[in-house]
C-alpha cells in the first residue's frame, strides 16, 4: 500500500484444499487417530476456511481487471465456528469427533512441559475470530465461496487420489 502503483493485494483467510495445505490435513489426521479434541474455548471462534478453487477464481478475476488506485480484497469462505468445521471435517472420513473445551493456558502447559507439541501461534489463533466480508469477493470478481461442507468433499477426493492422505 506504500507504493503508489494501480494493483490489488488479495487477502485471504485459511486456504484449504491444494497439496500443501496443513492445517486442515493436519485437523484430519488428529481426528483419525482420537475421538476426543481437546480445543481452547471449545471451538467457537470463527473461521472462514476457503476452497483453494474458489481462491484460484478470485486470482484470475484480478488478473483481467484494469485497477485504478491501491486496493486489499479480503477473500473468505463463510462464517462458521471452528466447532463446526472439525465436525464437518471428521463427518467426511466417516468419523465423528467430540470437542472438549480446556484452557489455552493447560495447552500451554503441555507445551512446556513438553507432553505436547502444539505450536504457541497456532494456540493463541483460537482466541481469534475472522470476520471477513464476502460481499467485495462477490462483487469484484463474480466469485461466491463455496460451503465448507462441499469444498471439504471435494478436498478429501483430491487428497485421497494424490495420496496425500
Amino acid at each position: 500500500m506504500a507504493c503508489h502503483c494501480s494493483g490489488v493485494m488479495l487477502h485471504a483467510t485459511m486456504i484449504y484444499g491444494g497439496r500443501q495445505e496443513n492445517n486442515i490435513q493436519r485437523l484430519l489426521k488428529i481426528i483419525r487417530r482420537f475421538p476426543l479434541l481437546p480445543v481452547p474455548g471449545g471451538g467457537r471462534q470463527i473461521v472462514q476456511p476457503i476452497y483453494v478453487h474458489d481462491v484460484v477464481d478470485c486470482l484470475f478475476a484480478a488478473a483481467k481487471t484494469e485497477w485504478v488506485g491501491r486496493h486489499v480484497v479480503g477473500l473468505a469462505g463463510k462464517p462458521l465456528s471452528w466447532r463446526a468445521m472439525a465436525q464437518l471435517c471428521a463427518k467426511a472420513i466417516g468419523r465423528s469427533c467430540v470437542i472438549i473445551p480446556v484452557p489455552k493456558a493447560a495447552l500451554l502447559l503441555l507445551n512446556t512441559v513438553r507432553i505436547t507439541r502444539i505450536d504457541s501461534g497456532m494456540i493463541g489463533r483460537f482466541g481469534e475470530n475472522v470476520n471477513v466480508p464476502l460481499s467485495p469477493m462477490v462483487e469484484m470478481f463474480a466469485v461466491q465461496p463455496r460451503e465448507f461442507e462441499a469444498g471439504i468433499r471435494l478436498a478429501i477426493e483430491n487428497w485421497r487420489r494424490q495420496g496425500v492422505i
